[in-house]
């Protein structure tokens, strides 16, 4: 998932994450208009997509990343099967939605286009790689100045925005061949899904992952064998694009990738073995993590984190109420004691 490290550089003085949660939303926001779609549904989609890193933080299919004991064949297949079920997803709320004007149905198509599209975009930049990996790289560029992070290497962002434009292309086109009014968007973002009449409820708010979330994240760079485990992404993406486009346009399931090979999936030149003696850190690192994780403190310390405004309220994942620039630093002296020795770890 996309760690963007991104707090200025009176700490550690790392670049800026080009993919963090902000940047999913604004990629799928921009396309969705440019394909002609209603602001209401287009918010929608941007919030799903947004929020796919705090709802499913822990799957790692969700971010096109391979799992612990998986090998890249069982983790790009296991990627694949979720987007092939949302595009089933979509297809059936797309197909309900022909007949009807449910808001319910528009919702739900927008939620499952919003977290297939942050899959892809995913996919473009960490192909497969796994959380240590990752980690890794996110706190050498925090710690160290270094540009490491999948989520900063060229043509992530530009592989991310084709791949939304594709989906969104492809889905218009569905949604005027099944003659779906784009009217049945209006007011998406400020329906009340739970039919209790409460109202108040913004179905386009915005989540972040909580702060142990992130601790933890970190706290595997220490796991990382030095071995490149990505996998070969020219083969794998395109396998991706189906998977998602062949379930909406027809509810058809994700072929395997590998078809026995448990090889298929290795870069034809992987990359050196790097040296691993020496686990990144610094004192801004552990310093993130201090503290009562449900804090106002560390909400705001983990919105920093993201490169997001400092939420106003947690419950669960940090809450934001809408897209986000920026952050307050002051009272922070942010993230990772567990990181480095302390064993902090995102799963069992």
């Amino acid at each position: 998932m996309f760690v963007a490290v991104v707090v200025p550089s009176l700490f550690c003085g790392g670049g800026a994450f080009a993919l963090k949660p902000a940047v999913h939303r604004s990629i799928s926001l921009t396309a969705c208009q440019e394909a002609g779609l209603s602001y209401d549904f287009c918010r929608r989609v941007g919030a799903a997509d947004y929020d796919t890193d705090a709802n499913e933080w822990d799957d790692l299919s969700a971010h096109a990343q391979i799992d612990r004991d998986q090998s890249a064949c069982e983790a790009a297949d296991r990627t694949a099967t979720r987007l092939a079920s949302l595009g089933s997803e979509a297809r059936d709320a797309l197909d309900s939605l022909a007949g009807s004007s449910s808001l319910k149905d528009a919702d739900r198509l927008a939620i499952a286009l919003g977290r297939a599209l942050h899959t892809l975009q995913d996919d473009c930049a960490h192909h497969g790689m796994p959380n240590p990996q990752h980690a890794w790289a996110s706190l050498s560029d925090f710690c160290q100045g270094t540009s490491e992070s999948p989520d900063i290497q060229p043509g992530a962002l530009d592989c991310a925005t084709s791949e939304t434009e594709a989906v969104f292309s492809t889905f218009a086109e569905l949604l005027d061949a099944r003659g779906v009014s784009r009217e049945v968007f209006s007011g998406l973002c400020a329906i009340d899904l739970d039919g209790d009449g409460a109202g108040g409820f913004d179905p386009c708010r915005l989540y972040l992952p909580a702060p142990w979330d992130a601790c933890a994240f970190l706290g595997e760079a220490d796991e990382w064998d030095g071995i490149d485990r990505q996998w070969d992404n020219a083969r794998v993406l395109p396998a991706l694009d189906a998977a998602f486009v062949s379930a909406l346009r027809s509810g058809q399931s994700a072929p395997e990738l590998c078809g026995g090979d448990p090889l298929a999936l290795a870069p034809s030149d992987p990359a050196p073995v790097s040296d691993v003696s020496d686990v990144p850190s610094c004192f801004s690192a552990h310093l993130l993590c201090l503290g009562k994780a449900d804090s106002t403190e560390a909400a705001e310390a983990n919105a920093a984190f993201f490169g997001e405004a400092a939420p106003k309220a947690t419950t669960g994942g940090c809450q934001l109420a809408g897209p986000a620039s920026g952050g307050s630093v002051a009272p922070l002296l942010l993230i990772l004691f567990a990181l480095v020795g302390a064993g902090a770890r995102r799963r069992d």
